[in-house]
Protein backbone atom coordinates (compact mmCIF):
# COMPACT_ATOMS: atom_id res chain seq x y z
CA UNK A 1 0.00 0.00 0.00
CA UNK A 2 1.67 3.57 -0.97
CA UNK A 3 1.94 5.56 2.07
CA UNK A 4 -1.01 8.05 0.66
CA UNK A 5 -3.58 5.31 -0.70
CA UNK A 6 -6.51 4.62 1.50
CA UNK A 7 -6.49 1.48 3.28
CA UNK A 8 -9.80 -0.92 2.93
CA UNK A 9 -11.10 -3.44 5.38
CA UNK A 10 -8.42 -5.95 6.98
CA UNK A 11 -5.50 -3.80 6.46
CA UNK A 12 -3.32 -2.93 9.52
CA UNK A 13 -2.22 0.99 9.79
CA UNK A 14 -0.91 3.15 12.20
CA UNK A 15 -2.59 6.34 12.20
CA UNK A 16 -1.31 9.40 13.80
CA UNK A 17 -3.47 11.93 15.77
CA UNK A 18 -1.90 15.22 17.62
CA UNK A 19 -4.37 14.20 20.17
CA UNK A 20 -6.34 10.90 21.84
CA UNK A 21 -8.00 9.76 24.73
CA UNK A 22 -6.18 6.27 24.43
CA UNK A 23 -3.69 5.68 26.82
CA UNK A 24 -0.41 4.96 25.40
CA UNK A 25 1.34 2.29 26.75
CA UNK A 26 4.04 3.03 29.82
CA UNK A 27 4.60 2.59 33.25
CA UNK A 28 3.93 -0.96 33.25
CA UNK A 29 0.32 -0.18 31.90
CA UNK A 30 -1.13 -1.70 28.74
CA UNK A 31 -2.68 0.86 25.71
CA UNK A 32 -6.27 1.18 25.62
CA UNK A 33 -8.07 -0.20 23.16
CA UNK A 34 -11.08 0.94 21.06
CA UNK A 35 -12.36 2.02 17.26
CA UNK A 36 -11.54 4.63 15.02
CA UNK A 37 -14.56 6.24 13.58
CA UNK A 38 -14.21 8.83 10.24
CA UNK A 39 -17.08 9.81 8.45
CA UNK A 40 -19.56 10.67 6.86
CA UNK A 41 -17.10 10.69 4.17
CA UNK A 42 -17.98 12.80 0.94
CA UNK A 43 -19.95 9.31 0.02
CA UNK A 44 -21.90 9.80 2.68
CA UNK A 45 -19.97 6.02 4.25
CA UNK A 46 -17.99 5.71 6.98
CA UNK A 47 -14.95 3.91 7.96
CA UNK A 48 -13.71 2.26 11.18
CA UNK A 49 -10.90 0.81 12.70
CA UNK A 50 -10.49 -1.43 15.70
CA UNK A 51 -7.33 0.10 17.41
CA UNK A 52 -5.00 -2.44 19.27
CA UNK A 53 -1.98 -0.26 20.36
CA UNK A 54 -1.03 2.93 20.89
CA UNK A 55 2.78 4.88 21.41
CA UNK A 56 3.38 8.05 21.78
CA UNK A 57 6.21 9.31 19.74
CA UNK A 58 8.51 11.04 22.18
CA UNK A 59 10.09 13.89 19.86
CA UNK A 60 7.15 14.69 18.26
CA UNK A 61 4.70 13.90 21.29
CA UNK A 62 2.32 12.19 18.26
CA UNK A 63 0.20 9.24 19.27
CA UNK A 64 -0.02 6.31 17.10
CA UNK A 65 -2.54 4.26 16.88
CA UNK A 66 -2.09 0.40 15.23
CA UNK A 67 -5.39 -0.18 13.80
CA UNK A 68 -6.77 -3.14 11.54
CA UNK A 69 -9.87 -1.06 9.58
CA UNK A 70 -13.07 -2.79 9.84
CA UNK A 71 -15.48 -1.15 7.63
CA UNK A 72 -15.42 0.95 4.81
CA UNK A 73 -11.81 3.34 3.26
CA UNK A 74 -9.47 5.03 5.54
CA UNK A 75 -7.50 7.71 4.12
CA UNK A 76 -5.26 10.40 5.17
CA UNK A 77 -6.28 13.53 6.41
CA UNK A 78 -9.65 12.27 7.49
CA UNK A 79 -11.39 13.25 10.61
CA UNK A 80 -11.79 10.62 13.12
CA UNK A 81 -14.01 9.93 16.44
CA UNK A 82 -11.99 8.32 18.73
CA UNK A 83 -13.99 6.33 21.37
CA UNK A 84 -11.78 3.79 23.94
CA UNK A 85 -13.01 0.50 25.45
CA UNK A 86 -14.51 1.77 28.41
CA UNK A 87 -14.74 -2.05 30.33
CA UNK A 88 -11.06 -2.60 29.77
CA UNK A 89 -10.33 1.16 30.77
CA UNK A 90 -11.86 0.56 34.54
CA UNK A 91 -10.53 -2.76 34.67
CA UNK A 92 -6.89 -1.69 33.73
CA UNK A 93 -7.46 1.60 36.30
CA UNK A 94 -8.58 -0.82 38.97
CA UNK A 95 -5.64 -2.73 38.31
CA UNK A 96 -3.17 0.09 38.53
CA UNK A 97 -4.68 1.93 41.22
CA UNK A 98 -4.74 -2.16 42.75
CA UNK A 99 -0.83 -2.61 42.38
CA UNK A 100 0.00 0.84 43.88
CA UNK A 101 -1.94 0.00 47.21
CA UNK A 102 -0.07 -3.48 46.95
CA UNK A 103 3.19 -1.90 46.97
CA UNK A 104 2.01 -0.06 49.88
CA UNK A 105 0.79 -2.80 51.89
CA UNK A 106 3.97 -4.94 50.93
CA UNK A 107 5.94 -2.45 52.70
CA UNK A 108 3.97 -2.36 55.64
CA UNK A 109 3.46 -5.49 56.11
CA UNK A 110 6.74 -7.74 55.45
CA UNK A 111 9.96 -7.57 57.94
CA UNK A 112 12.21 -4.95 56.63
CA UNK A 113 9.52 -3.88 54.13
CA UNK A 114 10.51 -0.07 53.97
CA UNK A 115 13.92 -1.32 51.81
CA UNK A 116 11.29 -3.15 49.14
CA UNK A 117 11.74 -1.44 45.61
CA UNK A 118 9.94 -1.98 42.75
CA UNK A 119 11.57 -4.56 39.81
CA UNK A 120 9.00 -4.15 37.28
CA UNK A 121 5.60 -3.93 36.93
CA UNK A 122 2.56 -5.32 34.07
CA UNK A 123 -0.91 -3.59 34.11
CA UNK A 124 -4.06 -4.86 31.38
CA UNK A 125 -7.37 -5.51 32.29
CA UNK A 126 -7.13 -9.24 33.40
CA UNK A 127 -4.44 -9.02 36.31
CA UNK A 128 -1.74 -7.31 37.39
CA UNK A 129 1.77 -8.56 38.32
CA UNK A 130 4.16 -6.83 40.43
CA UNK A 131 8.11 -8.00 41.15
CA UNK A 132 9.90 -6.49 44.26
CA UNK A 133 13.34 -7.17 45.37
CA UNK A 134 12.96 -9.34 48.50
CA UNK A 135 15.49 -11.69 49.69
CA UNK A 136 13.01 -14.95 50.39
CA UNK A 137 9.63 -16.29 49.35
CA UNK A 138 6.34 -14.86 51.35
CA UNK A 139 4.93 -17.01 53.96
CA UNK A 140 1.42 -17.76 53.04
CA UNK A 141 0.16 -16.03 56.21
CA UNK A 142 2.24 -12.82 55.10
CA UNK A 143 0.37 -13.14 51.50
CA UNK A 144 -3.04 -13.11 53.64
CA UNK A 145 -1.65 -10.54 55.64
CA UNK A 146 -0.51 -7.91 52.65
CA UNK A 147 -4.17 -8.52 50.55
CA UNK A 148 -5.97 -8.20 53.84
CA UNK A 149 -4.52 -4.51 53.94
CA UNK A 150 -5.22 -4.01 50.72
CA UNK A 151 -8.77 -4.87 51.22
CA UNK A 152 -9.20 -2.94 53.96
CA UNK A 153 -8.32 0.35 52.23
CA UNK A 154 -10.64 -0.84 48.95
CA UNK A 155 -12.85 -0.83 51.85
CA UNK A 156 -12.13 2.67 53.27
CA UNK A 157 -13.51 4.13 49.63
CA UNK A 158 -10.42 6.40 49.68
CA UNK A 159 -10.76 8.96 47.30
CA UNK A 160 -7.79 9.53 44.88
CA UNK A 161 -6.10 12.77 44.57
CA UNK A 162 -4.05 13.84 41.99
CA UNK A 163 -1.93 16.88 41.99
CA UNK A 164 1.27 18.12 39.80
CA UNK A 165 4.70 19.20 41.41
CA UNK A 166 8.45 18.46 41.69
CA UNK A 167 10.11 15.43 41.62
CA UNK A 168 12.13 16.73 44.53
CA UNK A 169 9.07 18.62 45.87
CA UNK A 170 6.89 14.89 45.76
CA UNK A 171 9.72 12.89 47.32
CA UNK A 172 10.32 15.10 49.77
CA UNK A 173 6.80 14.88 51.20
CA UNK A 174 6.87 11.17 50.75
CA UNK A 175 5.78 10.29 47.14
CA UNK A 176 7.35 7.07 46.17
CA UNK A 177 9.32 7.43 42.67
CA UNK A 178 11.12 4.51 40.95
CA UNK A 179 14.36 3.85 41.00
CA UNK A 180 15.95 5.81 37.62
CA UNK A 181 13.13 6.46 36.81
CA UNK A 182 13.50 9.48 34.27
CA UNK A 183 11.00 11.79 33.89
CA UNK A 184 10.45 14.82 30.57
CA UNK A 185 9.86 17.32 32.79
CA UNK A 186 10.99 17.22 36.46
CA UNK A 187 9.60 20.13 37.40
CA UNK A 188 6.26 18.71 36.00
CA UNK A 189 5.35 15.41 37.14
CA UNK A 190 2.08 13.64 38.79
CA UNK A 191 1.23 12.28 41.69
CA UNK A 192 -1.40 9.81 42.85
CA UNK A 193 -2.66 9.62 46.30
CA UNK A 194 -4.88 7.55 48.23
CA UNK A 195 -5.57 8.81 51.44
CA UNK A 196 -2.41 7.67 53.73
CA UNK A 197 -2.14 4.32 52.37
CA UNK A 198 -0.23 5.26 48.88
CA UNK A 199 1.31 8.38 47.22
CA UNK A 200 3.30 7.81 44.05
CA UNK A 201 4.55 9.50 41.02
CA UNK A 202 2.60 7.75 38.09
CA UNK A 203 1.03 9.07 34.57
CA UNK A 204 -1.44 5.78 34.60
CA UNK A 205 -5.08 6.13 34.78
CA UNK A 206 -6.99 4.91 38.25
CA UNK A 207 -9.81 4.83 39.83
CA UNK A 208 -11.69 7.98 41.38
CA UNK A 209 -11.98 5.71 44.71
CA UNK A 210 -10.63 2.62 46.07
CA UNK A 211 -14.40 1.47 46.24
CA UNK A 212 -13.99 1.45 43.02
CA UNK A 213 -11.55 -1.00 42.88
CA UNK A 214 -13.43 -3.91 43.88
CA UNK A 215 -12.41 -7.33 45.89
CA UNK A 216 -8.61 -8.04 45.31
CA UNK A 217 -6.80 -11.49 45.63
CA UNK A 218 -3.21 -12.42 45.21
CA UNK A 219 -3.07 -15.32 43.21
CA UNK A 220 0.35 -15.90 42.73
CA UNK A 221 4.00 -15.62 44.55
CA UNK A 222 7.31 -17.28 42.87
CA UNK A 223 10.99 -15.85 42.54
CA UNK A 224 11.71 -14.96 39.13
CA UNK A 225 15.43 -14.38 39.70
CA UNK A 226 17.86 -13.86 42.62
CA UNK A 227 16.44 -11.40 45.30
CA UNK A 228 13.16 -10.78 42.62
CA UNK A 229 9.73 -11.86 43.47
CA UNK A 230 6.58 -11.94 41.83
CA UNK A 231 3.49 -11.09 42.68
CA UNK A 232 0.04 -11.54 40.54
CA UNK A 233 -3.69 -10.36 41.56
CA UNK A 234 -6.94 -9.24 39.89
CA UNK A 235 -9.50 -6.98 41.55
CA UNK A 236 -13.03 -6.62 40.71
CA UNK A 237 -14.69 -8.31 37.79
CA UNK A 238 -11.69 -9.45 36.52
CA UNK A 239 -11.76 -11.94 39.45
CA UNK A 240 -14.62 -14.46 38.54
CA UNK A 241 -12.74 -16.17 35.97
CA UNK A 242 -10.66 -17.06 38.47
CA UNK A 243 -12.92 -17.99 40.86
CA UNK A 244 -15.57 -19.80 38.54
CA UNK A 245 -12.31 -22.21 37.41
CA UNK A 246 -11.31 -22.64 41.24
CA UNK A 247 -14.75 -23.50 41.70
CA UNK A 248 -14.61 -26.17 38.87
CA UNK A 249 -11.54 -27.36 40.65
CA UNK A 250 -13.11 -27.80 43.29
CA UNK A 251 -16.50 -29.73 42.76
CA UNK A 252 -14.45 -32.13 40.58
CA UNK A 253 -12.20 -33.29 43.93
CA UNK A 254 -15.21 -33.20 45.97
CA UNK A 255 -16.92 -35.61 43.36
CA UNK A 256 -13.96 -37.84 42.43
CA UNK A 257 -12.97 -38.37 46.56
CA UNK A 258 -16.41 -38.56 47.62
CA UNK A 259 -16.62 -35.57 50.38
CA UNK A 260 -17.73 -32.21 50.94
CA UNK A 261 -15.75 -28.94 50.65
CA UNK A 262 -14.81 -27.95 53.85
CA UNK A 263 -13.33 -32.03 54.36
CA UNK A 264 -10.87 -31.83 50.96
CA UNK A 265 -7.82 -30.80 53.02
CA UNK A 266 -8.01 -33.86 55.55
CA UNK A 267 -8.92 -36.21 52.87
CA UNK A 268 -5.79 -35.20 50.75
CA UNK A 269 -3.48 -34.76 53.16
CA UNK A 270 -4.91 -38.66 54.20
CA UNK A 271 -4.20 -40.08 50.57
CA UNK A 272 -0.93 -38.59 50.62
CA UNK A 273 -0.30 -40.71 54.09
CA UNK A 274 -1.72 -43.45 52.76
CA UNK A 275 0.28 -43.53 49.40
CA UNK A 276 3.75 -42.85 51.57
CA UNK A 277 3.13 -45.54 53.58
CA UNK A 278 2.40 -47.49 50.74
CA UNK A 279 5.67 -46.64 48.83
CA UNK A 280 7.40 -47.25 52.30
CA UNK A 281 5.68 -51.01 52.73
CA UNK A 282 6.80 -51.79 48.65
CA UNK A 283 10.32 -50.40 49.34
CA UNK A 284 10.33 -52.72 52.21
CA UNK A 285 8.76 -55.96 50.15
CA UNK A 286 11.72 -55.51 47.26
CA UNK A 287 14.52 -55.28 49.49
CA UNK A 288 13.09 -58.60 51.35
CA UNK A 289 12.47 -60.06 47.95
Amino acid sequence: MALNEPASVGETVTVILDATPFYAVGGGQVADGGTLTAGPLGDGATATATVSAVVREPSSGAYLHTCVVTAGRLAVGDTVTAAVTPVARRRAAAHHSATHLLAAALRATLPDGGSITQAGSAVDAERLRFDITYPRALTPAEVAAVEARVNAWVDAALPAAVSVTSVESAVAAGAVALPGEQYPDPSAVRVVAFGAASTELCGGTHVANTADIGPFKITGEAGIAAGVRRLEAAAGSALLPLLSARDATVRALTAALACGAEELPARVSALADEARAGAKATERLRGEL
